[in-house]
């Protein structure tokens, strides 16, 4: 599970608002800590280094849904970037993300990984990276 990491005074910002697409809960490293008690096991990663923001946008090549010139000239760019930099770099930056959160301690995003009990760990010979979950697409869906 990910979810972004702002500050509790920037989610109440967000509220009294009404910031669409803002974030409206607060999450830290501790908010799953309840599953603890109930026979799971709980491991974070800090992420989305703010330091990495421009480079992962270039990187990802994915046409922005926005009006504004810089939005449009960067769309302009798109097929470009996804054939210079392709899944390969994207997965290079995901995977620098995480070093580049614990060498300079800033993040926007937590990365939570639930198992259900110790067989699961036993099982997973790796540490997870970006390639364990390139290419995973989740339906879209619409607040009515």
């Amino acid at each position: 599970i990910t979810v972004p990491h702002e500050t509790e005074k920037k989610v109440a910002q967000n509220i009294k608002n009404k910031v669409p697409h803002g974030h409206i809960h607060y999450f830290d490293t501790k908010s799953f800590d309840y599953l603890r008690g109930m026979g799971l096991t709980l491991e974070f990663e800090k992420t989305l280094s703010p330091l990495l923001v421009v480079p992962r946008v270039i990187v990802e090549g994915y046409k922005k849904p926005n009006t504004k010139l810089h939005f449009k000239i960067y769309n302009l760019f798109t097929p470009l970037f996804m054939k210079l930099f392709g899944i390969k770099t994207a997965n290079w930056f995901t995977n620098l993300d995480i070093k580049m959160t614990k060498i300079f301690g800033v993040y926007q995003g937590i990365t939570f990984i639930i198992e259900k009990d110790d067989k699961c760990k036993k099982e997973i010979l790796h540490k997870i990276g970006a390639e364990d979950f390139t290419g995973i697409k989740v339906a879209g869906y619409k607040l009515k």
